[in-house]
């Protein structure tokens, strides 16, 4: 068995196939995309309300606004969270060849979302001793070899937690009979790490090409020229690059299961 595990990952298939099953289907992928989105964005807007000039005057209304956004911006990101995983299910009965609409794999991903978030979570709060590892090596007053020493070994570890327990959540989704998701998913990247990583940063794409963008170009003075290159650009590469990163999610998930 452990033979079949440790075939190694045809990185250039999973690309093509990704890239085929999401020009096939652009049109589905883009609408559920638009709707993840559309509501993280509504959730972040909620989430600062009390940032509005003539509510954070106001006690009274500020505590009231800020209690009543929370509340409602975790109902959206609930929303969010499931329209996501939709495209993640989309993504596999495409995959198996089945016919998929978006209000069918919306109902699909019922009694997923908050499983997802738990599971998300818990992976975040893996990542972040590594990750404040690396704040401290970055910044704290500490001779120049022992900085550059914590940096190594927090970068090392973020990267190997992270892939190791990267299909997690995609596992909760496409494979919830599995009992521990972090346990398979390490079972399942076993043998093709560097294979996952690479994918991974692949998949990634579209968040680096708009951290690039944003930390690149400067604020100009013209104010539609901002909007355009710092909202209006941004949203549109992560409406496009979503279904692309799950379809190199979903695809690499089932290849690893295939060679089980």
């Amino acid at each position: 068995m452990e033979s079949v595990i440790l075939k190694k990952l045809d990185i250039k298939g999973i690309l093509s196939e990704s890239i085929q099953v999401y020009k096939s289907n652009v049109g589905l992928l883009i609408i559920l995309s638009i709707l993840s989105f559309a509501l993280a964005k509504v959730s972040g807007v909620l989430l600062n309300l009390k940032t509005i000039p003539f509510v954070s005057d106001n006690m009274f209304l500020l505590a009231a606004t800020s209690i009543v956004g929370l509340i409602i911006a975790y109902v959206v990101i609930f929303y969010s969270i499931r329209v996501s995983v939709a495209i993640e299910l989309a993504v596999r009965d495409l995959c198996e060849g089945k016919s998929v609409t978006v209000l069918e794999s919306y109902k699909n991903a019922k009694g997923y979302a908050w499983q997802v978030f738990l599971t998300v979570l818990v992976l975040i709060l893996m990542l972040t001793i590594p990750f404040l590892v690396i704040r401290s090596g970055l910044k704290m007053q500490l001779p120049f070899v022992m900085r550059v020493f914590m940096i190594i070994i927090g970068g090392v570890s973020l990267v190997f937690i992270g892939v190791k327990n990267g299909l997690a959540p995609i596992t909760r989704v496409l494979a919830p009979e599995i009992g521990n998701h972090f346990w398979y998913s390490n079972k399942l990247v076993k043998g093709n790490f560097k294979e996952v990583l690479a994918l991974f940063a692949l998949s990634y794409i579209g968040f680096a090409i708009n951290f690039a963008l944003t930390n690149s170009i400067e604020l100009s003075s013209i104010k539609t020229l901002n909007i355009i290159l710092f909202e209006i650009v941004p949203a549109v590469i992560t409406i496009l690059f979503r279904p692309f990163q799950a379809c190199i999610m979903v695809i690499t998930f089932l290849r690893l299961v295939s060679r089980r």
